[in-house]
C-alpha cells in the first residue's frame, strides 16, 4: 500500500475541526480518546493552534473535568487519564505562550 503525504493549511478552520474532534471524544468510551488525545499532543508540539483555539480547548476540557466531578460524565479512568495528558501539555503550552498565531 502506498501512503500519500498531503498537507493540510494551518487556517482557522483546522483549529476549528480540531476542537470539533475533542469535543466529539469528549465523554465517549471508545478508542478515538486515545487517538483524539495522540493527534491534539502532535499538533500542539508543532505549534499549530491559534492562542483562540488553546483558549476554547481548555475551557471544553476545564468543563469536561468539572462535569465529570459532578457525575455528569460517566467515562473510564483511562479517558481521564487520557485527557489529564492533553490538559497538561495543553496547559504547559498556554502558560509558555509558545503559540503560534495564526
Amino acid at each position: 500500500m502506498r501512503i500519500m503525504k498531503k498537507t493540510v493549511p494551518l487556517d482557522d478552520d483546522f483549529g476549528q475541526m480540531c476542537i470539533s474532534a475533542l469535543r466529539y471524544a469528549l465523554g465517549r468510551r471508545t478508542y478515538i480518546v486515545g487517538v483524539t488525545v495522540d493527534y491534539l499532543i502532535a499538533r500542539l508540539n508543532e505549534n499549530c493552534f491559534s492562542e483562540r483555539v488553546l483558549g476554547v480547548m481548555r475551557q471544553d476540557l476545564s468543563r469536561y473535568f468539572e462535569d465529570r466531578k459532578n457525575g455528569l460524565v460517566e467515562d473510564d479512568d483511562f479517558d481521564l487519564e487520557e485527557w489529564q495528558k492533553l490538559w497538561d501539555v495543553l496547559n504547559e503550552k498556554w502558560e509558555k505562550e509558545e503559540w503560534w498565531t495564526l
